[in-house]
This record gives structure tokens, sequence and C-alpha cells, in this order.
């Protein structure tokens, strides 16, 4: 950005953070500017720069379109959800295609058609409703996809819960294979767990919700109890003035971005005992058992015993009526959860398990990192579940007690948040990180976006 009457880079970036920051608030021009420490007038010179590349939008004053969007998809067991996400983090177009029981154990072709299918749709609508373009066309940054698996750092495949012939497809990269089924340039795919794809969207909510300005790190961890269980750590760094926290906060990847695998710790046969000698209480509800199989395939993991597909099973064997086929499927968890009767003890003693050997496997992460905020999300993050939690909470505690604020999003408030999560990632590494550089070169130049083009046919994307 240069030239006369451009304003400064650094009141530009400051303006745009504290934007970023505010959110939808509807912040009166004045209150921007005392949060980004600027005069009044050169905030509104700011914003007329700024409005006349679509790089902000008034009122209220949010990130425009300009910026461009992801398309983002996020995969479960059974669903597929997609939308086109804005630098705001807000969701457009949000798509579900038709609930698919083990849809990870399609073939890489079989999966990858429904993806790009679930793609066209928001696309589609994106050009029909008009609201994300800009002079006629969609500027996109990319295509960012959430899995319901571990994702090496590589962006190759790992485990067993994809189908078996993913580890030999060619190209063998998940970033690879989605670019090229949607025919864009390979570096415009990202890819990460979808477990890890919630943490960062509830982490992203959050900091726009309590910016407090904290004078240290902490830690949050982030678990998601849905046909299985995701679990993610970050470290959120100290806020500043006029700039979302979010932002420099970093999710734990480890080693080889395989941080957070919780659900393969192995469960204490003492607390299965401990669980089935009181389940006895409870007439007909069925033991839990060490011998269920993982979906990594070992026997007594916490996913085997405590997973939203574990607990489907076991009312299944207790004898309490439920859809059947909305066994093992995850996009329709909650309507199954719902239907069944949380007056039924067997009902209620299953779900308080979840809760108690959720808690339990928390002991050494708490004990170890000592976080401030564990967050639940997903299908079985529901009140029943949460007191099972809270049972095993004195577990955690050691001679100085802990400072842990324990959150929940209810399972239909989450539907979304892997599509949104995975979307801010790219958000955040190509646009918040770089609001300075981005705007010397001027965003709006080609190079930051890529146009995507209105789809003409979908016979190819169906099978």
């Amino acid at each position: 950005m240069s030239g006369a009457g451009s304003p400064k880079i650094e009141s530009t970036a400051a303006l745009l953070h504290t934007i970023l920051a505010a959110g939808a608030t509807h912040a009166t021009n004045t209150e921007l500017a005392k949060r980004a420490n600027l005069s009044p007038r050169s905030v509104d010179n700011v914003l007329k720069y700024l409005r006349e590349r679509d790089l902000v939008r008034t009122p209220p004053a949010r990130l425009g379109a300009g910026w461009g969007a992801v398309l983002s998809i996020s995969l479960g067991a059974a669903g597929c959800r997609a939308g086109l996400v804005d630098a705001n983090g807000t969701v457009f177009h949000e798509h579900s295609e038709p609930s698919l029981p083990d849809q990870t154990k399609l073939p890489p072709d079989s999966l990858l058609k429904r993806i790009v299918r679930a793609g066209h749709r928001v696309i589609e609508t994106a050009y029909r409703e008009g609201d994300l373009l800009v002079d006629g066309q969609l500027p996109v940054l990319g295509v960012a996809t959430a899995w319901p698996c571990p994702v090496r750092g590589s962006k190759r495949v790992v485990g067993s819960v994809l189908h078996r012939d993913w580890l030999a497809y060619d190209p063998p990269l998940l970033t690879h294979a989605v670019a090229d089924a949607f025919g864009i340039d390979r570096k415009r795919s990202h890819a990460l767990n979808r477990g890890n794809a919630h943490a960062l969207a509830i982490a992203f909510d959050s900091a726009r919700q309590r910016p407090d300005l904290r004078d240290h790190s902490e830690v949050a961890f982030y678990l998601r109890l849905g046909g299985g269980i995701g679990f993610s750590t970050m470290i959120l760094n100290p806020g500043k003035e006029g700039r979302l926290s979010f932002v420099d906060s970093a999710l734990i990847g480890g080693a080889r971005n395989m941080a957070g695998q919780l659900a393969h710790v192995s469960v204490s046969p003492s607390l299965v005992d401990e669980l089935n000698e009181r389940g006895r209480l409870c007439s007909g509800l069925a033991p839990l058992s060490l011998d269920s199989p993982c979906s990594c395939g070992q026997p007594g993991h916490l996913e085997a015993l405590a997973g939203g597909a574990a607990f489907l099973k076991r009312m299944k064997a207790s004898g309490v009526a439920h859809p059947e086929e909305m066994v093992g499927t995850t996009n329709d968890l909650t309507d199954a959860l719902a239907a069944f009767d949380l007056q039924d003890e067997r009902v209620r003693y299953a779900l308080e398990d979840i809760g108690r050997l959720v808690g339990r496997a928390l002991v050494a992460p708490v004990l170890v990192l000592d976080p401030s905020v564990l967050t639940l999300s997903g299908s079985f993050a529901v009140p029943l579940v949460i007191q099972g939690v809270l049972a095993e909470r004195e577990t955690w505690r050691h001679s100085f007690g802990d400072g842990l604020t324990i959150n929940d999003i209810d399972g239909s408030d989450s539907a979304y948040l892997g599509v949104r999560g995975a979307a801010l990632a790219v958000h955040r590494a190509l646009v918040y990180r770089r609001f300075e550089e981005l705007i010397a070169a001027d965003p709006t130049a080609e190079g930051l976006t890529m146009t995507w083009p209105e789809p003409r046919a979908l016979a190819s994307a169906t099978h």
C-alpha cells in the first residue's frame, strides 16, 4: 500500500486487528479508535480506504469479502458438512450431505466425490446469493478439510479410521488428493484433525467473547465427544490491547502432529469394576467390557468404552429402544441421543459412566499441564455426561486444588464447529498473522486469493 492519501500500514493493521477482536459488536468509530489507539479522524480515513477495496464492510465494522473465504468441509463417521467461512469466522451457505454410516470406510475416490459434491453445492449457492462476491467473482483462499482421524504434519493418512486404500493412494497426501479432486493448486489445500478444528473454533469465539488481557500464557483443553473422542490442547498467549489473543495462540501438535490421543488411553480395570458395581443398582444395564475394540483395533481404550458409538451399542445390549439405523453414526448422534428417554435409569447411568471414564482419563493431563479451561463439545457434551466428569474432579485435585473452568457447547450448536475451525486455521495463517505484510502488498491484488469458478456441472461429483 503506497501513494498519497493512503493510510499508514501500521494504522491500517491496528484497525484491522481491532475490528477482528471486536467482532460484529456494533462498535462505533469512536470505540474502534480508542481500542486501536488511533484518532477518530484516522479511523474514518482508514475505513474509507478499506471499504473501497472490500476489505472492510460497515455497519457494523467487520472484515470484508476482499480477504477471501475458505471452502471448508468437515467429515465424521457419517456426516459431511460444508460451508464458506469468511475472515470474520462466519459460515455462509451451510450444506450437509445425507448421512452415510461408515463413510470413512469408503474407498478414496468415492469419499472424494462426496467431498467435492458438498463443496460444489456451497459454491453454487454462493454465486446465486452473491453475498461473498467481489466484482462478480468469488475470491477463495483455498479448501480446508477436517478429518475424523489423526493427520500427520506431512498430511499423510495414519491409523485405521479411513479405508486402507488411502495408505497406498496416489497422491498419498490428503491435501493433494483433495486439491486434485477439486482441480485446484495443491498449495491451496489444507487439512487437519476434526478435534483440532473444534478447538480452534472454540478458542476463536472465546477470545472474542472474553477479551481480557491475561499477563501470562495459559493452557486450554478441548474435548469433543461424538461417535469417537477428540482431544486438543492450546497455549493461550497473553492478550494485547486491540489484538485478538487467538491470533498469537498455538495449537500443540507434538513431534508428528499426533498430540491429543486421549481416545487411545487404556482404561483402568479397577475403574471398570467400580462402574459395573455401581451399575448393578440399575436393573438391565449391560456391563462395560474391556474386551470392546477401539477404532484402532485395540481393546480397552477410552473410545471403546466412552465414545458415542459405544454408548449406542451398550444401550442396544441393555434392551433400550433406539433407532437402529443411527448406531455407529456421528452425523445423527444428537438426534439419536434426543430419542432416548432420559428418565430411563439405564440411559442416565450409561451417560454418567461416559463422564466418569473421561474424567478419570483427564487426571494426568490436568495435573501435568494445569489448564485454565476445559471445553466439551460434540453430540455427547450433555448434562449427564458433564455430571460424570465433575464426579471425577476430586481425582484431579492435589494439595493446591485446581483453577479449572469447565464449559460445554451443546451438540446442536457444535454441528459446524469443524467447518469453522478448519477455515479459521487457514485465515489465521494466511490473513490474521500477515495483516501488515498483506496491506503493504495490497491484498486485493492477485496472489492472496484465487477466483473460484461457478460450477457448471456436477455429474462428475456423484456416485
